[in-house]
């Protein structure tokens, strides 16, 4: 079997693809800050007012960043609401209580083909 390449060439080769994956890398990565606030609805504009805030200490500061908290989660589920609802068209898949549910033991005592909807009733028919 003969070689193809040289050991030149495959050199060359290989620094091309190094260097063409880190100009990819460094085009379309981010650096990523985690810290104890460190959310998925979490945006720039929070970051810039918890630091004023915590620059300033003042009460319109404070109440600015709690505003511009609430206005990111905000945005932030309400994208998300839209995206589950257009995804798989089902806006109940966002609540928990859809999904079958046993009947409680009072609801699904019977007595004489007549179901116990009330305590007394059911007291009554298990006397």
């Amino acid at each position: 079997m003969t070689n193809i390449f040289n050991c030149n060439e495959i050199e060359y080769i290989i620094q091309e693809f190094t260097s063409i994956v880190e100009d990819l890398w460094n085009q379309f990565s981010k650096l990523i800050n985690i810290t104890k606030r460190s959310k998925v609805w979490w945006n720039k504009e929070c970051n810039k007012d918890i630091v004023m805030y915590h620059m300033s200490k003042s009460k319109t500061d404070w109440i600015r960043y709690r505003k511009t908290v609430k206005l990111a989660k905000r945005f932030f589920f309400d994208n998300k609401i839209q995206e589950i609802v257009l995804s798989n068209k089902r806006l109940w898949n966002l609540l928990n209580w859809v999904r079958k549910h046993t009947l409680s033991t009072i609801e699904a005592i019977k007595f004489n083909g007549l179901p116990c909807n009330n305590l007394d009733n059911l007291w009554n028919h298990l006397h």
